[in-house]
């Protein structure tokens, strides 16, 4: 059974090693299959002459109900960035690798016009990744509200002590926390800065964020694994008065945090949808990417 995925968008990373000739290419077979095709305008500057007449032209990102699949020519990184910004489109994301292969992008170069067949054959599968979103309050007023892929990362400054945190779910204390900070993790973020900090690797799909102190002063404090609800909330006040902190937003945006500010995280009303090979399983890419036999 064919999926109607009929209108293809391209977002493309110009610092990538053969991004031109890849849009290139990409383009003119999707055409070929008569794809309506929509790009961003780095992928647009790319493109041939006799190629510009052939797509539409989208700034920024594209609008809910233009397309019905999205192609990130790039890595993982790449990947990441932009999700954040199209999960409210909730349409499926595939990645095409430009870039160092990595636990999300699942197209190469060389494959990339047989698994777009297959993509467009409905011989891929539909991952749905829960994902973050996060509040941010001072004098309990909100100043912020951020969307996450992978983490949120409440960290001290590089020159700060270590900092105190107060942590609660669903109005229950967990825990009083001292140390360099702290991440809370979805699964996709768990093969992330988490698994560096030596936090839980979680299967993709489960509705769950992993909380992973970092550089605790107490060593029995662990990371611990929470239900990822979006009617129940994290949440984490900062009550360091004379230390400075940051807190960072998929290792991309950040802003710095208060003493009393607080952060409540939740799981965002949009999952990560993406498109993947049946084969490629999580657990072969563990094995894979961390070498496991």
């Amino acid at each position: 059974m064919k999926e109607n995925y009929s209108k293809v968008a391209i977002i493309t990373n110009p610092t990538k090693q053969h991004a031109k000739e890849v849009i290139n290419k990409l383009v003119s077979f999707l055409v070929s299959l008569k794809r309506d095709v929509l790009v961003d305008l780095v992928s647009y500057n790319f493109l041939n002459k006799s190629l510009k007449d052939k797509v539409n032209l989208f700034e920024g990102f594209p609008k809910k109900g233009e397309v019905d699949l999205i192609l990130i020519l790039g890595g993982d990184g790449t990947l990441l960035n932009a999700a954040r910004y199209l999960i409210s489109l909730e349409v499926p994301i595939v990645g095409i690798n430009v870039g160092t292969l990595g636990f999300l992008v699942e197209i190469t170069t060389e494959n990339m016009e047989t698994e777009l067949i297959n993509i467009f054959e409905g011989k891929y599968v539909l991952e749905k990744r829960p994902t973050l979103k996060v509040f941010h309050y001072r004098n309990k007023g909100l100043i912020g509200k951020h969307y996450c892929i992978n983490e949120v990362v409440l960290r001290r400054d590089s020159l700060s002590r270590m900092i105190n945190l107060k942590i609660y779910f669903d109005k229950d204390l967990i825990t009083s926390l001292r140390g360099d900070g702290l991440i809370v993790a979805s699964p996709t973020g768990s093969t992330a800065y988490n698994l560096s900090a030596g936090g839980p690797l979680i299967y993709p799909s489960l509705p769950v964020c992993a909380l992973t102190p970092i550089c605790p002063f107490t060593l029995s404090n662990r990371p611990l694994i929470l239900p990822l609800e979006k009617d129940k909330y994290l949440k984490v006040e900062y009550n360091s008065p004379q230390e400075i902190a940051k807190v960072v937003f998929d290792g991309q945006e950040g802003t710095e945090i208060r003493y009393k500010d607080e952060l409540k995280i939740s799981r965002s009303e949009y999952d990560l949808l993406l498109l993947r090979k049946p084969e490629e399983d999580f657990f072969k890419r563990l094995r894979e990417k961390l070498n496991w036999g």
